[in-house]
C-alpha cells in the first residue's frame, strides 16, 4: 500500500462541517448515488476502492429528500456509501426503475475491453437518469402534499438501480441506515478505517432512512454513543456475537472531549 502524506488532523476535523454540508447537498441538489453493502463484505469493498481505479458498480440515485427504501435489508446492510454523482461519468450508466430487479450480479456482463452486455429480462427494462429522477421528484412531490395537506402518509419509493463505474475518489459521505446503537457503533468503525486509507480525508457521517429522508449524524449523538461504550458495564449488546460484522477500531481522536 502507498504511504499516505501527513494530514493535519485538526484541520481534516475542521474541514468536517463542510464535507457533511456539501454531502447533503448532492442530495438535495439531485446527485447522489447511495450504495448499500453488506456487513461482511466491508473489508473487501475497501480494499477494492483503494487499490482499484474504477470498477462498475451498482448503486441507486436518491431523491432529493433522502426518503427511499434502499436495496437489501437492514440488519445485514447497516451501513452504506454517497458516491458523487458530479464526479462521475454517467453517459455510459445503466439504469433501472424503482420496482424492476435488474439483477444485475446474474445478468450484466463486463468484457475484458470493458464493454458491458445484458442478459435475461433485464435489458428490456431499461431506463435513463431523466427517468429515475422524475420518478423521484413525483415521490417527493407526493411526500410534501402529505406534510402539508396530512392524510394517509404515502410510501416511500423502492430503490432504483444505477450500474455505473466508481472510484474510492468518488465517495462523498458514509450512512447509517437506522437509529440503533450496533449499527452506528459499525459506521463510525468504517469511517475510521476510511480515514486511514484515504490519507486523513474527513468523511460526513449521515443518517438515511425512508422515513426520515437524510440527514447528518449530529457530533454529541456519537459522542454519547461511545461515552455509553466506556460506561461501567458498557452496551449490553456489545459482547454479543451475533452481532453485526466486522467490528472494527474507533479512531477516539475524533472526540477531543
Amino acid at each position: 500500500m502507498a504511504p499516505c502524506t501527513v494530514v493535519d488532523k485538526r484541520a481534516a476535523d475542521g474541514d468536517e462541517a463542510a464535507a457533511a454540508a456539501a454531502a447533503l447537498s448532492l442530495i438535495h441538489r439531485h446527485r447522489a448515488l447511495a450504495k448499500t453493502v453488506r456487513n461482511s463484505d466491508w473489508l473487501s469493498l475497501l480494499r477494492r476502492l483503494k487499490a482499484s481505479g474504477r470498477f462498475r458498480t451498482s448503486a441507486s440515485l436518491l431523491p432529493p429528500s433522502g426518503h427511499m427504501h434502499l436495496y437489501g435489508r437492514v440488519r445485514p446492510g447497516a451501513v452504506g456509501l454517497i458516491f458523487d454523482g458530479g464526479a462521475v461519468d454517467l453517459q455510459h450508466a445503466l439504469c433501472w426503475p424503482s420496482g424492476v430487479f435488474a439483477k444485475t450480479e446474474h445478468h450484466l456482463h463486463v468484457g475484458a475491453d470493458g464493454t458491458v452486455t445484458l442478459s435475461g429480462p433485464c435489458r428490456l427494462r431499461l431506463s435513463s437518469l431523466e427517468g429515475l429522477r422524475a420518478a423521484n421528484e413525483e415521490a417527493d412531490r407526493r411526500h410534501a402534499v402529505w406534510q402539508h395537506a396530512g392524510g394517509e402518509r404515502p410510501e416511500p419509493s423502492l430503490y432504483n438501480e444505477v450500474s455505473v463505474e466508481l472510484s474510492g475518489k468518488d465517495v462523498a459521505a458514509i450512512f447509517v441506515r437506522s437509529h440503533e446503537e450496533r449499527h452506528l457503533v459499525l459506521a463510525l468503525g468504517l469511517r475510521s478505517l476510511f480515514r486511514h486509507l484515504f490519507c486523513g480525508r474527513p468523511l460526513p457521517l449521515l443518517r438515511i432512512t425512508p422515513e426520515g429522508g437524510a440527514c447528518v449524524v449530529a457530533h454529541d449523538e456519537q459522542l454519547a454513543l461511545l461515552s455509553a461504550a466506556c460506561a461501567p458495564g458498557g452496551l449490553p449488546w456489545a459482547c454479543d456475537a451475533s452481532g453485526v460484522a466486522p467490528r472494527l477500531p474507533i479512531d477516539a481522536s475524533d472526540f477531543p472531549e
